[in-house]
This record gives structure tokens, C-alpha cells and sequence, in this order.
């Protein structure tokens, strides 16, 4: 099956792998649309961009600034946001793009001038509308802002195609907290469904950036204890519940779990944090975290994947033996790509978006209940797991 096999993630493989008639329908799409590169003459930075695909419609996915090409990760984050698309009915195909370069290296002024060649490289699909540029590591709000001002002094670029932009700019309210108040939306709902999946309400998170913060926080309001929490320095635990807003508070300011000292929370290294008892555990670090070695300690009851693919092959098939309800990525953390599109639709229709936090929060779950009661009701229907289900969805979405 080509890229498309490679990069998919093996769940969905193995829905193409079984079903003959789903993958001859989407023979068009196991290879990217477009691929453009670009260096420098003088070889200190160089741009990629992939459209994977704009069969639903303009395609839609982040820019990375990254220190070394990696162009597998950013086909298969191509390939995944156009599967996280489909599986929530978003109009949209999947892209990836990166600049690689050294930030440190950089003014702000020759940082704008490095954008700019950036939109420039990309500029038929932009002004075609054939693709919607959105933030990822190390092209922040900053970035966005002066991508969608040198997209404004342009005057051909659309700039609702510049997506992850501030009110002023016509970006969208709750934007960058719609993953985190999303997932939380999800969890609820899957709880709703199988209420005695839990009993405490005690949680443990890995990974704490800005995704995890925000579901940290809601999860909070909603009477949850989060028992153990790790960062890039190794793991936090406390029996009796950390307290999240002060993390959030020391996080800001640069510090890391190691030099923490309030909660009377003990530190602990990376793999001590898998063998935790809670109700429900949130990778929200990486891909490919819990392990086959890990998905035999996890002592949890339902697992909710923040992280795109934070679960290996092996490790699935161990956690579907063992019971453990897995909410996979392509629903658990939709949020912020429904708040993007959000974006993308009022700017394209001229329409002025809420100015209420909440009530862009309504839109992304009344969005996210389409998706989340279609995996549900495929799951008990046909008796497979939440993952299975989606990426079904995914695909099927996909042949249409």
C-alpha cells in the first residue's frame, strides 16, 4: 500500500488490509497530492510542504520549524489529520509542512523574511485555496501572526487560509484550549455510556504541554484527582491529588516536575508513572509510549489518547485483552482541528465567528457528539473496540 501503508498508522492498515473494497476506493489517496521542497542557496534552511490530499476539500495541517528533515514524521502527520478529518466529517484533506533551520540563529526580522519564502513557495495553493496553514512545534502564535500579516500585505493570499490567528486577525475564541475542553467533552460522553468503567475519578497524565494543561484544568472543575503527572524530567506523584493550577503556574515559568517541591509529591522516573493505579490514563507526550512492557503494568480502567498514535500494535491488542477502553486520538483530541476548521469557515464565508469562548465550545461538542455516538453505536453494533471503530469511520469517510 505504498506511503499511505507505511505512514497510516497500523490500525488503520489493518481496516484497509481486511476490507478489498474499501481500499480500492482509496487507491487515489496512497500517495501525496503534492510535494514541494525548497532550500536555501546556501544551505541553512529549507521548507517542505505535502498535500496529501484535497479530495474533501482544501487541504489543512501544521507547520513545523525542526532543527533536522524528517520527512516520514511529516508524511504521517499528513496522512493523520486527513484520517482525523474524515472521521469527523470536516471538509478538509490532510498537509504537513516544516522549515528547517536553527531559531536560535535568527533575528526576528530574518525570521519574517524566512516565512514570507516560505507562503511564497506555497502561494498557488494558498491563493487556489487549496490549503489552510496551521501552527505545530516551533511555529507558534508568533509565527502565525506574522504569516497571516505578510499574508495580509499580500493582498492575494486569503488569509482565512492562515489558520490559529488572534481575534484581531480574525481568528476564532478558544482556540487553543478547544483540544483539552474537547477531550473532557469526549471522556463525559463515553462515561455517559459506560458509566462503571470508573470509581474514583482519579486520573494520571503523561506529557503536560499545552493540550494536557487544558484538559488538566477542566478535568479539575469536574472533580477529578490527577494522581501523577510527569514532564520531559520524569514523573510527580501524589496519593492524595497534585494541584494542577499551581503546576500550570510553575510550568510557565520555566519550571520542570524535577525542582518541584509543593504537594508533598514524590518524584519518580518515566516508567514508574505506568505502573500507577487510577481510573484513567491520558498519554498526552508522544507517539508510541505505551509499549507492549507498558501495557502490561498500566493499572487503569480506560485510557483517553491525547497523543497522536501514543499506543503501539502489540500494546493495543494487550490493553483490548486486559478490558482497558481505549478513546482513540482521531476523537479524543478532534477538538482543536474542529476549532480550526471553525476558523477556516467564517473567514471563508465572511461570516464573524462568536465572541464568547463558550459559545465556540458548544459548536466543536455539538461536532464532536456526531462523531463520538457513530463510533459508539459501530462498536457495539459490530463488537470491536473505540479504535477500530474510528478508524473504519476514517476509511470509510475516505471511499466516498
Amino acid at each position: 500500500m505504498n506511503e499511505f501503508s507505511t505512514f497510516c498508522g497500523y490500525r488503520t492498515h489493518n481496516v484497509l488490509s481486511q476490507n478489498e473494497y474499501l481500499f480500492e476506493n482509496i487507491l487515489p489517496l496512497l500517495e501525496p497530492e503534492q510535494v514541494l521542497e525548497q532550500s536555501d542557496p546556501t544551505g541553512q534552511y529549507a521548507f517542505t510542504r505535502i498535500i496529501w490530499s484535497t479530495r474533501a476539500g482544501p487541504a489543512k495541517g501544521g507547520v513545523r520549524i525542526s532543527k533536522q528533515k524528517n520527512d516520514a514524521a511529516l508524511k504521517a502527520l499528513a496522512i493523520r489529520i486527513l484520517l482525523k478529518c474524515s472521521t469527523n466529517k470536516l471538509p478538509h484533506g490532510g498537509a504537513a509542512g516544516e522549515i528547517i533551520l536553527r531559531k536560535e540563529n535568527y533575528s526576528d526580522e530574518a525570521l519574517k523574511s524566512i516565512i514570507l519564502e516560505f507562503l511564497l513557495m506555497n502561494k498557488e495553493n494558498l491563493v487556489s485555496e487549496k490549503d489552510i496553514l496551521s501552527p505545530d512545534l516551533g511555529f507558534g502564535a508568533s509565527e502565525i501572526v506574522i504569516a497571516a500579516n505578510l499574508a495580509k500585505s499580500d493582498g492575494e493570499i486569503p488569509i482565512h487560509h492562515i489558520n490559529g490567528k488572534p481575534i484581531e486577525l480574525g481568528g476564532v475564541a478558544g482556540r487553543k484550549d478547544a483540544t483539552g475542553i474537547g477531550a473532557a467533552h469526549v471522556l463525559d460522553r463515553v462515561l455517559e455510556w459506560a458509566p462503571q468503567t470508573i470509581s474514583s475519578r482519579t486520573y494520571s497524565m503523561q506529557g503536560f504541554g499545552h493540550a494536557g494543561q487544558g484538559l488538566a484544568t477542566t478535568l479539575d472543575k469536574q472533580n477529578w484527582t490527577c494522581v501523577s503527572l510527569s514532564d520531559s524530567t520524569g514523573t510527580l506523584f501524589s496519593k492524595r491529588g497534585l494541584n494542577i493550577q499551581e503546576l500550570i503556574s510553575f510550568k510557565s515559568m520555566g519550571g520542570c516536575f524535577e525542582t518541584w517541591n509543593g504537594d508533598g509529591a514524590e518524584f519518580m522516573n518515566h516508567e514508574a508513572q505506568f505502573d500507577v493505579d487510577a481510573d484513567l490514563f491520558i498519554p498526552a507526550f508522544n507517539s508510541d509510549e505505551i509499549t507492549e512492557t507498558r501495557a502490561r503494568l498500566v493499572r487503569c480502567k480506560l485510557i483517553l489518547e491525547i497523543a497522536n498514535s501514543p499506543i503501539t500494535e502489540d500494546a493495543d491488542r494487550i490493553l483490548n485483552d486486559r478490558g482497558i477502553v481505549v478513546i482513540p486520538d482521531l476523537i479524543g483530541n478532534a477538538g482543536g482541528i474542529i476549532a480550526s476548521h471553525l476558523e477556516w469557515y467564517y473567514g471563508a464565508q465572511g461570516i464573524l465567528p462568536p465572541s464568547e469562548e463558550s459559545a465556540i465550545f458548544e459548536v466543536v461538542k455539538s461536532r464532536l457528539d456526531v462523531g463520538i455516538k457513530a463510533m459508539m453505536e459501530m462498536s457495539e453494533q459490530r463488537n470491536i473496540s473505540f479504535p477500530d471503530a474510528a478508524n473504519i469511520m476514517s476509511i470509510e469517510g475516505l471511499s466516498v
